[in-house]
């Protein structure tokens, strides 16, 4: 299982087709799950919560081996993706992937990047 958050986006939503293409099963972490509906559809777990709820990331990252981190650009951005690194931690998941648009990257320079130097269970170098 593959949780991925930020599913209803632009990227993310793209990312969820390939991977239903290829028979992955697929979790969402959404905020509002009417816009996500349509992913129901395609046969993607949804599960409602987000950054800022620590207890929601741990509850959607249950069972899952693999998370695709699509965050949110927010100036609370550098604590919401410590929540999910700390989530990722307590529910064993095996592999974590940020992903972030380098159309963004202009978008967030004022954000200071702190979790680029997190490691994530003993496997990531």
């Amino acid at each position: 299982m593959i949780l991925i958050t930020g599913a209803t986006g632009t990227s993310g939503s793209e990312i969820v087709k390939q991977l239903v293409a290829k028979t992955v099963a697929v979790r969402a972490l959404v905020r509002n799950p009417e816009k996500a509906k349509w992913l129901l559809e395609l046969g993607v777990e949804i599960v409602q919560g987000d950054f800022s709820d620590p207890d929601k990331l741990k509850t959607a990252l249950k069972g899952v081996e693999k998370a695709l981190m699509l965050p949110p650009i927010d100036p609370n951005a550098v604590d919401w993706q410590s929540n999910f690194i700390e989530a990722t931690k307590s529910s064993n998941t095996k592999y974590v992937v940020k992903f972030l648009c380098k159309c963004l990257s202009r978008a967030i320079q004022g954000i200071p990047d702190k979790l680029g130097s997190i490691r994530v269970g003993g496997g990531c170098g």
